[in-house]
């Protein structure tokens, strides 16, 4: 009777180990799913970021050989 009633508890402490198990299994994949999502909107803010800084130095270039063809425009007076 003594081996029954040890089976017994040996069956309920793997129950509560495999349910304390699946709790932590749940939160993890929740916790991976959150994470998934941030590094998602993370790369959309990048790629953002890289297309405005593209069109930023796209602008830069056509303004700095804008501002060389109308120096080379301008006439100094002839004092200098």
């Amino acid at each position: 009777m003594s081996n029954l009633i040890n089976l017994h508890q040996d069956v309920d402490n793997l129950n509560r180990t495999l349910e304390a198990l699946e709790i932590k299994i749940a939160y993890q994949d929740d916790t991976i799913e959150s994470l998934n999502q941030t590094i998602i909107q993370q790369q959309d803010k990048i790629q953002n970021i890289e297309y405005v800084l593209n069109k930023l130095i796209e602008k830069m270039k056509s303004m700095s050989s804008n501002d060389v063809a109308i120096q080379q425009e301008v006439e100094l007076p002839p004092h200098y």
